[in-house]
């Protein structure tokens, strides 16, 4: 459910995917790299958090 949301959001986003599926436009990657930043930004909270109590 949430994965189609998501595809649906990067569809509506950046229009439809090129035909090559290998090729990722600059838009998508740059996206890739910020939400992987975000996952371990928040990964590391949880341990600061965990480590404090």
């Amino acid at each position: 459910m949430i994965n189609l949301l998501l595809k649906t959001n990067l569809f509506s986003l950046f229009g439809a995917l090129p035909e090559k599926r290998g090729r990722l436009p600059p838009k998508v990657k740059n996206l890739k790299k910020w939400l992987y930043g975000l996952k371990t930004t928040i990964e590391r909270l949880k341990n600061l958090i965990a480590t404090q109590h």
